[in-house]
């Protein structure tokens, strides 16, 4: 008798748990003639594991007005290269229907050309636009898919950027969605198109739009599931992520690709707190026997590089870039010094000697007048920080330090993505702040004494020469 108890007991609780798992519920509505046999069967195999369960809506079989939209989890949308219509696209009582659905927590998914629902509804007055293009081996495969601006939950464990369609064969696509200047009104970009190493950011192909509590979400092209695709997998994990973003299954941070004008301007908060940098002292460098020298710098490269940061140079003086990944932290920095009645000497003008090891690059300039010079380069084996350190010895004079930077992102990135760069003084840390709000990124550049002058702002408004 006890054991039968105990084998009741678990049976019950097995029911009890099986009945709290709710199968998300999908309404896909298609083109104009109804969807064939072998689409059913592939969407029903390819999101059986997920455990969503599927209902039809096909524009000659049935209308809308007999569907309860309310019941379902997410309203999918999707309409081919073959631009059918359903019967109902022509009444706007259709569209006032999905906009409410959304209004209350719905979410909509609109695939290939089923964009065009966006204008179509009023929810969008920029027009979305049909494209088509080709997809040619050039030796290095047909690579065809979307890139996030940093990052988005649609491409979790995708690094940003997803292939999700790599067809066996050439092959011509078409991309719905907006191009070159054209941008949506009331939507946020998504992804913009991506081929083998190309970001095309002028071509948005995944916009999303908040209505009300819910979501729109529109995804014009690469959705080719009963085509061959040696992808595949990229494609499936890709609309998994769709449908467990739009469930509100994701919780990874959200960056959304901008557009339009460049915005330079000074920031208004300045740190309280004093920090006094330490004093320099004079560095004893040890002898390795790794070091490459000469006794005059050539034009040739030259760079020091830890784990997060790379400064790069030419030898004769100068850096032209340093790099803290994923970012240019500054550029184009130079120095000149001053002797008193004399003009400035740019530092590379007068050749020095120089050494490179892999954990420095030291430049040693002598004058005419006997002073001479050294600069030190080096990063952090591990953080990304670099120092540049100066000693002298000679008579009287004064450093002039120039750099500009632009916060620029890493490659696949045009240096056009980020929209705004601020920048400010900042008293207590005797540094100057840079900062590029968009993509949470920070320069901050300094020295252990105070300028007898400074000046930050806009490179069109600084003296260069």
């Amino acid at each position: 008798m006890r054991t039968i108890i105990l084998s009741l007991f678990f049976v019950c609780i097995s029911i009890f748990l099986t009945a709290q798992q709710v199968k998300p519920h999908v309404l896909i509505i298609g083109k104009g003639e109804p969807w064939s046999e072998q689409e059913h069967q592939e969407i029903l195999r390819y999101y059986a594991k997920a455990g969503f369960e599927f209902s039809w809506l096909n524009g000659k079989k049935a209308s809308w007005k007999d569907i309860d939209l309310a019941k379902y989890d997410i309203i999918w949308l999707h309409r081919s290269d073959s631009l059918h219509y359903a019967d109902f696209e022509d009444d706007p009582a259709y569209y006032r229907a999905l906009l409410d659905y959304a209004e209350e927590g719905g979410n909509i998914l609109l695939t290939q050309h089923a964009l065009e629902f966006l204008n179509k509804s009023g929810l969008e007055p920029v027009k979305v636009e049909h494209r088509s293009k080709q997809s040619e081996d050039n030796g290095y495969g047909r690579m065809l898919g979307f890139h996030a601006f940093r990052h988005h939950p649609l491409f979790d464990s995708l690094h940003g950027g997803a292939y999700i369609w790599k067809p066996p064969h050439d092959t011509t696509v078409t991309q719905c969605g907006f191009f070159d200047d054209n941008v949506p009104a009331n939507g946020k970009v998504i992804g913009v198109d991506w081929d083998y190493i190309f970001v095309r950011e002028n071509s948005k192909l995944i916009v999303e739009y908040e209505v009300g509590e819910g979501k729109i979400l529109g995804i014009g092209a690469y959705f080719n599931l009963f085509e061959p695709n040696l992808n595949r997998q990229h494609f499936d994990l890709f609309y998994n992520n769709v449908f467990a973003y739009l469930l509100g299954e994701k919780d990874s941070p959200e960056y959304y690709w901008l557009y339009g004008d460049y915005n330079i301007k000074p920031i208004e908060f300045v740190l309280q707190r004093q920090i006094i940098p330490p004093g320099a002292n004079p560095w004893q460098m040890e002898d390795n026997w790794m070091a490459l020298d000469r006794d005059v710098a050539q034009q040739e490269y030259c760079e020091v590089a830890g784990r997060r940061m790379l400064v790069a140079a030419y030898e004769p003086g100068g850096i032209f870039e340093a790099w803290a990944h994923p970012f240019m932290a500054f550029r184009d920095y130079k120095v000149k010094i001053f002797f008193e009645n004399e003009p400035p000497i740019l530092l590379g003008d007068v050749l020095p000697s120089i050494e490179v090891t892999p954990e420095s690059v030291m430049r040693t300039y002598t004058f005419e007048n006997g002073a001479i010079l050294k600069e030190v380069l080096v990063v952090s084996p591990d953080k990304p920080v670099c120092v540049i350190h100066y000693e002298y010895d000679g008579p009287k004079a004064r450093l002039s330090i120039q750099y500009k930077s632009n916060m620029r992102l890493m490659w696949p990135y045009s240096e056009k993505v980020l929209k705004k760069l601020n920048y400010v003084y900042q008293p207590g840390l005797n540094a100057i702040e840079f900062n590029a709000p968009e993509a949470n990124l920070l320069t901050i550049i300094g020295a252990n004494k105070i300028p007898v002058s400074r000046y930050s702002g806009p490179t069109s408004m600084i003296e260069t020469d």
